[in-house]
Order: C-alpha cells, then structure tokens, then sequence
C-alpha cells in the first residue's frame, strides 16, 4: 500500500469476496483499512499536523522534556518488561505490534510527559513502514491531541498489559534476554520477585536491567496532574 502496489478500494473489493465480514477477524481488517484511508484524509485537508497537533490547544501541554527518559524509552531501558521488549523489537527489525506501540507510546506521552513529536519521529526514523499520516493519527491518538483521540487521562497500566497481551512473558523473553530465566509471574514486573529468584535468573535490579523508571502510580499521577493545569 504505501508504494502503491495495491490499493485500498482493491483490498476491500477482495475481502467482501473472499471473507464473511459477519466474522470479528474480517471485518476488524477492514476497520484498518478505513482507519488509514481517514489518516490521509485528516492529513491532507489538515497539512500542518505532521507537526502540530490538530487541537490547536494542546500547543501548549505542559510536556517536560528529559532527553536522559527519552533516550532510555527509545533503547528500550525503561525497566517496564513489555515497553523494552517493544521498542527492542523496534529498533532490530524496523517494525512492532500495534498494541505495543499503543503501550509504548502511553509509557512515553504519560508516564514521561514527553512532546508525541518525539515519540513520532524516532516511530518515522525507525519503522520500516513508517507512513506520515497513520504515525501523525497515531502519535496524535495516544497523545489525546489529534482526530478521535483517546483523552489525555486514559493512561495504560504496562504491568497490567504485558500480563494480558503476553501472559507467559514468551515476548519479553525474546527481545529481553536479561529476563528470559525469570518466572513468569514476575515476567511484567520483576521488582516484585523475591531476592531468591532473582539470583536464581542472574538478574541484578539496576544492573544488569533497570529498575522502573518511574513507578507506574506515580506516572499516572504525573500524567492526571499535568492535564489538570492544562485544562485549568
């Protein structure tokens, strides 16, 4: 799609033939295929938001830029098992699951208070599918500044989704190494194993993997309280 080599009005012409879009698996592709082409329209009649947010308000979100939290998001060094995993996965094969760039992005814009420019240029620099207009609505989504976006106060819980989207920790383990002995009840959140367990996995908190770097009650605090001096 984004060289042209097929277009949307083909993908969809294919599906209604081939697919029961009765089925949640059609029919939520087909939802992607319209959420793209509803990227490029927003893009289009809206030019200025690859590097504005379309809510003109949010120009001045009392975001804190930290290049020291900004570099350990990008190398994957956060201390949040599922984020490293994704933006690991990132950087060594160009491309990453959408509901981790969901997490990743919330970890990044909440927890941290981080511009989602930054969190969209280092996605247009890396992703191997980087296309303006799906990473300008998405970053715009999460960041709750764009088109349908998700409101600034949805903050996700990355312990919570990392044990819902990978429960057996098959995920982290393959992109954290540093982890892959650690049980899988502690996979999400190895700050609550017991010493024992930890030695057992070779793994030293703070060493050899980082703690948190922000505790996740205290970034949920961060992101609720800066969006309450925004609106005020």
């Amino acid at each position: 799609m984004h060289w042209g080599q097929i277009g949307p009005r083909q993908i969809v012409h294919a599906l209604t033939q081939a697919q029961d879009l009765r089925q949640n698996g059609p029919l939520i592709y087909m939802k992607e295929i319209y959420w793209r082409e509803f990227a490029y329209n927003v893009l289009y009649h809206f030019p200025e938001t690859a590097d504005a947010p379309l809510r003109p308000e949010y120009a001045d979100f009392p975001y804190k830029p930290d290049a020291e939290a900004l570099h350990a998001w990008q190398k994957g060094r956060t201390g949040y098992p599922i984020v490293d995993a994704g933006m690991r996965q990132l950087w060594e094969t160009g491309w990453m699951h959408n509901r981790v760039r969901i997490i990743v992005a919330s970890l990044l814009l909440k927890h941290l208070l981080q511009d989602w420019k930054a969190g969209a240029r280092w996605f247009w620099d890396t992703l191997v599918d980087a296309d303006l207009a799906s990473n300008t609505l998405g970053w715009q989504w999460s960041g709750g500044c764009g088109a349908d976006a998700a409101p600034y106060f949805r903050v996700f819980n990355p312990i919570t989704q990392g044990k819902k989207f990978d429960p057996e920790g098959d995920y982290v383990r393959r992109y954290v190494p540093e982890l892959k002995h650690l049980d899988a009840a502690y996979i999400h959140e190895p700050w609550e194993a017991p010493e024992h367990l930890l030695k057992k996995a070779n793994i030293e908190l703070g060493k050899n993997y980082p703690k948190p770097i922000i505790e996740h009650k205290a970034g949920r605090e961060h992101a609720l309280k800066a969006f309450e001096t925004f609106r005020k």
